[in-house]
């Protein structure tokens, strides 16, 4: 296995480890466990962090830390290192809180990671939020991370592996505000009073609309204090908020990232532009970020989205707007009405007995009121006839021959003339 040894940063031994995949040739596409291979012994006072780091920043709240960081009652906060000590710890008793509660089982192999590196390990987590509640359909959680000289990054968690959580995401189609985005503004206004530094703000899909959300609507003399807002993948906004004075202000400080094949990141109105980066998986897998690749200090870079980053777009944009707000609020909770019918709090315990599931939802629907079931398949026909309707986008080829006249119908146009 080549490894490069790079010495050009004074006072640092960098290294880079160049992997080739075996029997192809081909270059082993890095993601962000290299780069804690490459530069997780740079300390942040040695190297200021870069959008990578961000990205990891954002994927920090997603670690089930319940009884791990302290609250937000306080400003008491734990070491990174510490965390992930505790962390292994509760993940080897008898009973393992933690593996519930996993939404990605890469992160479990990150926070130890975390936890070993020298770049992170010293970092400070406080403020830990984590708050379920069905009965206000509501899924919102976020922790505070400090650092050297004056950090402060806020990291908003996106949607969870519960059902409400989803539940809340199809109320964004028809709310102007869900209570997530109402908890975010609260807690970063708290982090503000507890805290004086200036902030960074960051969150990977839902967690990166929270963060813009929260930093539109705070308090006047909070935003003036924000710097920067990392996104990763996430949904934009209804025009009530896309047109908001708070919005207005801090939209040029938003850094927004989606892979090339996004479809998360593409729903709702966005206003800016954003920065493409490579994914290797496909379709909607490329929301994972653990698949996104990283070069040194930067991820991997393109120019623009796929055709079916576009499609999808396209569709689901005009899907959601050729429905009603009626419409979608009737679609969205029959659709929860059916999941909840299986008794699954979660989709690990919905997709553990998918038989059994699948027929506790197929008879809540049919215990439906017509109206219920008619908003069901009037809703996957509209988004059907979206689709068809965008079908050009995929194939742009076959649009551009539909359109082309044939070579007699051009010789017969040039001969009218010379006929007549």
């Amino acid at each position: 296995m080549p490894v490069l040894e790079l010495h050009g940063i004074p006072g640092i031994y960098l290294k880079m480890t160049l992997l080739f995949s075996a029997g192809s040739g081909g270059v082993y596409m890095a993601n962000i466990f290299d780069y804690l291979e490459w530069r997780g012994d740079i300390r942040q006072d040695q190297i200021p962090f870069n959008t990578v780091d961000y990205l990891i920043l954002s994927r920090i709240s997603y670690l089930p830390f319940d009884g791990i960081v302290p609250d937000d009652s306080g400003t008491e906060s734990i070491t990174i290192g510490e965390a992930a000590e505790l962390f292994a710890k509760l993940r080897s008793g008898k009973n393992n809180p933690i593996d519930p509660h996993i939404i990605w089982h890469d992160d479990i192999p990150f926070i130890a990671a975390l936890g070993k590196s020298p770049r992170f390990s010293g970092l400070k987590l406080t403020r830990y939020v984590n708050i379920v509640d069905t009965a206000q359909e509501k899924q919102f959680s976020a922790l505070t991370i400090l650092g050297c000289d004056n950090f402060l990054f806020v990291s908003f968690r996106g949607t969870d592996n519960t059902i409400v959580g989803w539940k809340e995401d199809f109320n964004m189609s028809f709310l102007s505000n869900i209570p997530a985005q109402k908890e975010a503004v609260e807690y970063l206004n708290g982090t503000a009073r507890a805290f004086s530094e200036n902030m960074k703000l960051g969150g990977h899909s839902k967690g990166g609309n929270l963060a813009i959300y929260a930093a539109s609507f705070c308090g006047e003399d909070v935003r003036s204090r924000i710097t920067d807002i990392y996104t990763q993948d996430s949904p934009g906004f209804c025009e009530d908020v896309l047109s908001a004075a708070g919005y207005l202000e801090i939209s040029g400080r938003i850094h927004a990232f989606v892979p090339q094949g996004s479809v998360v990141g593409m729903l709702f109105g966005h206003t800016g532009n954003y920065t493409v980066v490579k994914s290797t998986e496909k379709g909607i897998l490329q929301h994972d970020i653990y698949s996104w690749e990283v070069i040194r200090d930067d991820m991997v870079r393109l120019e623009t989205v796929t055709k079916g980053s576009t499609f999808m777009d396209k569709t689901m944009n005009e899907w959601i707007t050729g429905l009603t707000p009626d419409q979608r609020r009737q679609f969205s909770d029959t659709i929860y009405t059916m999941l909840t019918a299986t008794d699954s709090q979660t989709l690990q315990e919905l997709t553990s007995s998918r038989l059994k599931n699948a027929i506790a939802m197929v008879r809540a629907l049919r215990i439906a009121g017509k109206s219920d079931r008619a908003a069901v398949g009037g809703a996957v026909t509209a988004f059907l006839k979206a689709a068809r309707d965008n079908m050009k986008t995929l194939f742009p080829e076959r649009e551009k021959k539909k359109h082309k006249p044939s070579v007699q119908a051009e010789a017969d146009r040039a001969e009218g003339p010379l006929r007549a």
